[in-house]
């Protein structure tokens, strides 16, 4: 199987990221695409929900859990010495056509940049670019900045501008990156 193609989706917190990723993923499922999604945690979670045998398993210093009933199974490694790094986690991405990554937002991955609405600059009449996307480089790998609210323009750059209910859009441009 050749590798899947990958692409994040990038923002601040509450700028619907996870609502966005979940319509990207609905959309292609629809298509006949098989999806796999990593979510990037910047304050820490424990996969394990309290009391539960899983739980305990991990709390007493299992490495690696699966929890397994009829319908499938959910592999959690803990690997506390070792930051996750995006292509180690790529690579447990088995089966699936497309990964979508959220967070991570500087890897070196194609990616979806949602800016917030308090960005708008009445003044200039476009939106202005997250503090994150300064770097040069990151614009090489931009394939679209997302916005709630129209107009579709945002100061400085040449990439795309979507509105963040153009799934259908960012699903063309999606299909023809695969």
């Amino acid at each position: 199987m050749s590798r899947p193609f990958v692409f994040g989706v990038a923002g601040y917190k509450n700028t619907g990221k996870t609502t966005l990723i979940a319509r990207l993923i609905a959309e292609l499922s629809e298509k006949g695409c098989k999806v796999g999604a990593i979510k990037h945690d910047r304050h820490g979670f424990f996969a394990h929900p309290k009391g539960t045998d899983s739980a305990q398993f991990a709390l007493s210093g299992a490495k690696r859990t699966i929890v397994a009933d009829d319908q499938g199974h959910v592999a959690m490694d803990f690997m506390e010495d070792e930051p996750s790094q995006v292509e180690h986690l790529l690579s447990m991405m088995k089966g699936v056509d497309i990964v979508i990554i959220e967070g991570f937002k500087t890897a070196p991955i194609k990616k979806w940049v949602l800016i917030e609405k308090d960005r708008f600059d009445e003044q200039v009449g476009a939106y202005c670019l997250p503090d994150f996307s300064c770097d040069k480089e990151f614009h090489h790998f931009v394939m679209g900045w997302v916005v709630q609210n129209p107009p579709l323009r945002v100061v400085g750059s040449v990439c795309p501008v979507y509105h963040r209910d153009d799934i259908r859009g960012m699903i063309d441009v999606i299909v023809r990156h695969t």
